[in-house]
């Protein structure tokens, strides 16, 4: 009966082949990893290219960024120093808007008190005014009277003295009329007061005339000649007293000309200083309101600067704070900066040391790639010997297995004879060899431990117990004879089995 013995080669092939390829490959799996380690390097050294540009990068825009903010804290510190000198020019003017105020006010004070001290003497002088025309009423109310007793004793005289007594009346008429152009010149003030003087000649000359027509009227009445001289006499005693009073009223009138004169004088001074201190008093309080309108407004553009400088004290701080927060992070960057430049250093030096390996690893891949050019001329002669092999195996298999059936015919055979033939026994005898010495070559191809012949008795288990110390190894043993057993039951004693390593 004959097996198939096509399994058994296929797998020494592959064995053969897979220690061939493991053998072959290694230079090239070498060479691989020696490809893949350089391009991780070259991965690596990229990488640090990219890092270090970033770095750069970085560097280049925090040295941007504090450019930025310095020429913002130059800026910021400028427009510090233009809004405090506008906020000295602003306090300076206030200031002098407030001084000016000052002496305004002061010039109104002063011009106020003035104008109420003239107004003081104002009201003085019309008093003084108001009691000289009351004691010239006075006067000119006593001659009145005086001159109406005169009148009224004049009157009680006898009939004689009736021509003298309208003469009298006449003269009383002209002194009232007199005093009536007195009075009307004190009423009309400076200008009627030479009236009143030239009224007062005519009238003196007309009290002349009157005397003479009355020393003539004396002379003509004799018989009451000593009545009228004695009422002569105490007429002229009268009448100079009513001339000593006239004058006394006169120079009364005149010194009151004068004093009122004076007074008028003063109080137009006087009105014309309160009228210039009114206009310049109403002038100041229209600059003081200007002033007062003024200094409002400069204290709202005041408090404006003040608010914009505390605004810009507040942005300035912020702007220290971002300048403080920049410097920080700049220190930060620089830090880091320096920190990745000693990374790029080390990595730097690292690559070095990783492009002296990759170059032994080229001089070695290169040595590698000598010995795998030697590895597959020696891989292309183990192939054309294991071809050899395989055909050999193939044909000692092949020879095994039809010596093994014979085996079992001729054992079968002679198992019902009573007696065999010595034909028979060295039929026998040669089948057994040239299987065996077919097994010790497979044996030998295939790299196994030896061949061993069943006895009766035997199995698998019990081979494997023998040789293995292990029974459980026997299908290692059904598998190197795998062109010889179809099952591990169906072993003859007399087979020669192929023992595996």
């Amino acid at each position: 009966m004959r097996r198939n013995h096509r399994p058994l080669v296929a797998w020494i092939v592959v064995g053969s082949l897979a220690l061939l390829l493991l053998t072959a490959c290694s230079p090239s799996q070498l060479e691989q990893d020696l490809t893949a380690a350089n391009e991780r390097l070259t991965a690596q050294v990229a990488e640090l290219g990219a890092t270090v540009e970033r770095l750069e990068a970085d560097a280049a825009d925090a040295t941007t960024t504090l450019t930025a903010l310095e020429a913002e804290r130059d800026d910021a510190r400028a427009m510090l120093a233009e809004v405090e000198r506008s906020l000295g020019l602003a306090v300076a003017e206030v200031d002098a808007a407030n001084a000016e105020a000052e002496r305004v006010r002061e010039e109104r004070d002063a011009a106020l008190a003035a104008a109420q001290v003239a107004d003081t003497a104002l009201d003085t002088a019309r008093e003084e005014a108001a009691a000289v025309t009351a004691a010239l009423e006075v006067a000119r109310d006593e001659a009145a009277a005086e001159a109406a007793a005169l009148g009224d004793e004049l009157a009680s005289e006898s009939a004689a003295s009736v021509a003298l007594r309208t003469e009298l009346d006449t003269a009383n008429a002209v002194v009232e009329r007199l005093r009536e152009q007195r009075n009307e010149a004190l009423a009309g003030a400076c200008s009627a007061a030479a009236e009143a003087e030239e009224a007062l000649g005519v009238a003196e000359a007309e009290a002349a005339a009157l005397e003479a027509e009355l020393a003539s009227a004396r002379t003509t009445i004799d018989t009451l000649q000593a009545e009228v001289d004695a009422r002569s006499a105490a007429l002229a005693e009268a009448w100079a007293t009513s001339e000593a009073a006239m004058a006394e009223v006169v120079a009364a009138r005149d010194a009151l000309a004068a004093d009122l004169a004076s007074v008028s004088a003063e109080r137009d001074a006087l009105a014309a200083d309160l009228a210039s201190a009114t206009a310049e008093r109403d002038a100041v309080a229209a600059d003081l309101a200007s002033v007062t309108v003024e200094r409002d407004a400069l204290a709202a553009d005041l408090a404006s600067v003040s608010a914009e400088r505390e605004a810009i004290a507040a942005d300035l701080a912020a702007v220290r704070a971002d300048l403080d927060a920049a410097n920080t992070n700049l220190a930060e960057r620089r830090a880091d900066l320096d920190a990745a430049n000693a990374d790029l250093a080390a990595l730097r030096t690292e690559r070095d040391a990783l492009v002296a390996d990759v170059a032994a690893l080229i001089v070695e891949r290169e040595g590698l790639t000598e010995r795998l050019r030697v590895a597959e001329a020696q891989g292309a002669e183990v192939v054309a010997q294991l071809e050899t092999t395989v055909d050999a195996l193939g044909d000692a298999q092949g020879r095994a297995a039809r010596l093994t059936d014979e085996l079992e015919s001729l054992l079968e055979e002679q198992e019902g004879l009573e007696q065999t033939t010595q034909a028979q026994r060295d039929q026998l005898q040669a089948v057994r060899e040239q299987l065996e010495a077919t097994q010790n070559e497979i044996a030998r191809l295939t790299g196994a431990r030896g061949i061993y012949t069943v006895q009766p008795g035997d199995s698998l288990s019990s081979v494997a117990t023998f040789f293995y110390r292990n029974g459980n190894r026997w299908p290692d043993i059904l598998e190197a004879n795998a062109n010889l057993i179809e099952s591990p039951d169906l072993i003859f004693a007399g087979m020669v089995l192929i023992i595996p390593e």
